[in-house]
């Protein structure tokens, strides 16, 4: 299609699949929007996405948005499924204390994801999977468990931060690597 720009309406609910392949929007104004359905800007142009004031964030929402390089999650965000899976540009990311419990692979092959900060509670599996550029990972003193594979694939992870005095627990068997 050739949408460029969306204005939506304050408390509305964005539904599923609502803009998915609009391969030329590049704007919207999420400020007043509190959930945002399933694969609903999934393969979009979007740049940059201020997202403090939303809910809920439903699997793929914003998957292979290969122009999107920023994104602001709010404190009381819950975020799903790849929400942000194959971002290919997406450089920097503030996760804020977003509940990414259930955010499996959010931000897997995210290649140029730089730098994270995050104070929530759980990194779910495979939530930086294969993000080859990623290179500090700062966890703040309320993350207290990280799942299987977090960070596989994460060939230049060189900093792992923890600022809890209790390091986060692993599963079972699972132990934490860097290779070089």
């Amino acid at each position: 299609t050739e949408l460029e720009t969306v204005k939506l309406c304050p408390s509305i609910k964005v539904l599923d699949q609502t803009f998915t392949n609009c391969e030329k929007l590049s704007s919207v104004n999420l400020q007043n929007v509190e959930t945002i359905g399933e694969w609903t800007f999934l393969n979009t142009a979007l740049t940059s996405l201020d997202l403090s004031n939303v809910k809920s964030l439903g699997r793929y929402a914003f998957e292979s948005c290969h122009k999107l390089t920023k994104v602001k999650l709010g404190a009381e965000c819950e975020v799903g499924v790849r929400v942000f899976f194959m971002c290919s540009n997406l450089v920097a990311v503030d996760l804020g204390g977003a509940n990414l419990d259930k955010a499996s692979s959010c931000f897997k092959r995210c290649t140029s994801l730089k730098m994270i900060k995050y104070d929530g509670h759980k990194l779910p599996e495979g939530i930086f999977g294969d993000c080859k550029s990623l290179k500090s990972v700062m966890l703040g003193s309320n993350v207290d468990s990280i799942m299987w594979s977090a960070f596989e694939g994460c060939t230049g992870l060189d900093t792992l931060y923890c600022e809890s005095p209790a390091p986060p627990t692993l599963p079972t068997g699972q132990t934490f690597t860097i290779d070089s």
